[in-house]
């Protein structure tokens, strides 16, 4: 009797967002296989396939890298890897008093660029500060972010412009200064 090793073929099919690395000929009958899936920068593993069937319950990851192992190996297969590009955040921010007074939200893609518009608020307030990500920057008209590669939050502190009256007043062609004194908001009525 001559014994022949019976070999298998793996045919592995990635929808472009990264490779699957691991062997696709020559897998002898009964062996054990590794294959680890790499997406590429700005792509995410969706989901992965054995022969039409999906598999993701037997990914496991070791050292970060996400792998499928299959075992005792018995006739071709094919092997096929869904990648999803990421999507990020960018948000807005408009807080007045430490309350949260306008929001607005915008989903990009991975390694994209966008343009956010500053707020400008009513003649009676002003921008008191400016946080990027939580750390403070300069007021701008607008704010370019390039080459985006995670969630960004653009928090714009406003505050109601105060302003000092103090009436002074003439007696006998001398100024009395304090006479009334106070502090009022823009728009409010000073009697």
């Amino acid at each position: 009797f001559v014994f022949e090793r019976i070999e298998y073929e793996a045919t592995l099919v990635s929808n472009g967002g990264g490779t699957i690395i691991g062997n696709s000929s020559h897998l002898n009958c009964g062996e054990d296989f590794k294959y680890e899936f790499v997406p590429d920068d700005c792509a995410l593993l969706d989901s992965v396939w054995l022969d039409g069937q999906c598999v993701n319950h037997l990914l496991d990851t070791i050292d970060q890298h996400i792998v499928l192992k299959l075992n005792d190996i018995r006739s071709d297969f094919t092997l096929q890897a869904q990648f999803v590009v990421e999507t990020y955040m960018v948000q807005r921010q408009v807080i007045e008093n430490g309350i949260v007074v306008e929001e607005e939200y915008t989903e990009v893609l991975c390694g994209t660029d966008t343009l956010l518009s500053a707020f400008w608020p009513d003649d009676c307030y002003s921008v008191e500060r400016v946080r990027y990500n939580g750390t403070d920057t300069v007021v701008l008209d607008a704010y370019s972010f390039n080459n985006i590669h995670q969630n960004i939050l653009l928090q714009i502190e406003i505050k109601k412009n105060r302003y000092h009256i103090d009436v002074q007043s003439v007696v006998n062609c001398e100024i009395s200064s304090g006479t009334l004194s106070n502090d009022y908001e823009c728009g409010d009525n000073a009697t």
